[in-house]
């Protein structure tokens, strides 16, 4: 059975099936959303404005910072690994290149070995190969930290930016949107959080200790784990529904930014070929990238409420000029190396969230099912 269509309510876009929205109340307590504005140019500035809004309200909403370092941390450590491959094999191309001799890399004959030969042929190519090692490292840099901080980042931020916009919004509207729509009746939502929070940490303790100690005795400690969710479930009832619940969530947003950094990759595969312009390859790379990541970083918050892909198109398309002035901005944010990106995603992921509230969506309801809002 196919599911009925959302009908976003016109300030938070949550479904709203009645001329009312149990979701935010058609009322908001941040003063930047009171006022939804219309036409082409005043979009623009209200897209100029949205990544420094989302810099903002990632500030001043508690208990959200602390999320962002987890996935830093991971970007980091494989950013490290991937620039050691990438050095070893940088060093091998440009040797082969300075040397002259592309056939000591051993490739097999193909499309591989063409597009090899060719890069080994342009004269950019050739400066690096005899500039000395240490260009070849910063080039290194730029390719890894281009891809890892942008594409890679945006992928393992996801669940944690979903957590993120969901504890923004809870400051916006009194009260998590979605959280009110979806959360299983009757359960206290705190509580059970945090018995749900308590047996996975306990599980978690469990499996490792399991792991570390050669004993022919610890896999009896993966006990623990079903022990743990009885005590919280039997302490707070509906613990097993939350938990189940949060674990379907943080899928779901999972699954919203591996097509969110899918879709930037294939995007910066496209203008790979601007990293070969001189001097100014990379800065317009990192532009194409922090452009690519900004419109690919709005499909969280679409997820959030449910929206279809026409919908989302739809969106898109009424409200081009503030879309494409959030793309502007972040793009430029990513010259910035490395500090850039890593600021540049969570800020770019709440100003698109909030440039959605920020834009009234009337257009996307049924014409007898329009509400007006207070201008």
């Amino acid at each position: 059975m196919s599911r009925a269509p959302v009908l976003p309510c016109p300030l938070c876009g949550y479904h709203a099936p009645d001329l009312g929205c149990r979701s935010c109340g058609l009322t908001s307590r941040e003063p930047t959303l009171a006022a939804p504005r219309g036409g082409f140019g005043r979009e623009f500035r209200d897209g100029l404005r949205a990544l420094p809004q989302g810099a903002r309200a990632l500030l001043a909403t508690p208990r959200t910072k602390r999320l962002l370092i987890p996935p830093m941390i991971v970007t980091g450590l494989l950013f490290g690994l991937i620039l050691w491959w990438l050095v070893r094999m940088l060093s091998s191309f440009f040797d082969a290149v300075a040397e002259q001799d592309i056939a000591a890399l051993g490739l097999d004959p193909g499309w591989w070995s063409d597009v090899v030969s060719w890069l080994a042929s342009l004269q950019v190519v050739i400066a690096i190969a005899h500039a000395g090692s240490m260009l070849v490292l910063l080039v290194a840099f730029a390719l890894a930290g281009l891809w890892t901080f942008s594409i890679v980042y945006e992928l393992i931020c996801g669940p944690f930016l979903d957590t993120i916009q969901a504890r923004v919004e809870a400051r916006w509207f009194g009260a998590d949107p979605r959280l009110v729509l979806e959360q299983p009746p009757g359960l206290d939502p705190a509580a059970a959080a945090n018995a749900s929070a308590i047996a996975s940490t306990v599980s978690l303790v469990a499996i490792i200790v399991a792991f570390w100690i050669e004993s022919d005795w610890s896999w009896a400690l993966l006990a623990f784990v079903p022990i743990a969710f009885a005590v919280a479930a039997r302490n707070v009832p509906g613990t097993a529904s939350w938990s189940v619940w949060f674990a379907h969530s943080q899928l779901r947003a999972l699954w919203t930014s591996i097509k969110a950094s899918t879709l930037a990759a294939i995007i910066l595969v496209a203008f790979v070929w601007l990293k070969f312009v001189p001097f100014l390859g990379l800065p317009l790379f990192a532009m194409v990238a922090g452009f690519a990541t900004a419109l690919t970083l709005l499909d969280i918050p679409f997820s959030r409420r449910g929206w279809s892909v026409s919908q989302r198109l739809a969106f898109l398309f009424q409200h081009l000029g503030g879309v494409l002035a959030l793309g502007v901005v972040t793009s430029l944010v990513f010259v910035v190396p490395f500090i850039g990106p890593l600021i540049g995603v969570p800020c770019a992921s709440i100003g698109g969230q909030w440039l959605l509230c920020r834009f009234d969506k009337n257009k996307m309801r049924p014409p007898g099912l329009r509400i007006a809002l207070a201008h």
